[in-house]
């Protein structure tokens, strides 16, 4: 196990985020502006074991994708998932105006705290 600055990662693990793109250093990322911390989560998941699915949080700190937390609504997740759906909170297809409304919105909030 190799200790970067990705957390704790096995010798296969790092060649594969290297082949996929991932920058050796999270610092080189481009992260967005004004984006303190924003927490996202309104995709769930219909998962063939878990009577009442699913649910995810995308967590956003100073710009950039900190995590992504996969959660059940109710008791523990199947030992193997061989089949899923993922769907919207508000319907079956992304409503991108209401994300941009999200980020632009915390954005400003953003903005505007740190002027005081």
């Amino acid at each position: 196990m190799s200790n970067s600055p990705w957390g704790v990662m096995n010798p296969v693990a790092l060649k594969t985020a290297q082949k996929l793109g991932f920058p050796a250093d999270p610092s080189e990322i481009e992260r967005l502006p004004n984006h303190d911390r924003i927490i996202f989560g309104d995709v769930n998941a219909e998962i063939e074991g878990l009577k009442f699915g699913a649910g995810f949080l995308l967590f956003i700190s100073n710009g950039a994708i900190k995590m992504l937390e996969g959660y059940s609504h109710v008791g523990p997740w199947p030992a193997e998932i061989k089949r899923f759906v993922l769907t919207y909170a508000d319907g079956s297809e992304r409503n991108f105006n209401e994300v941009a409304e999200v980020f632009t919105s915390k954005a400003s909030q953003s903005a505007k705290t740190k002027e005081r």
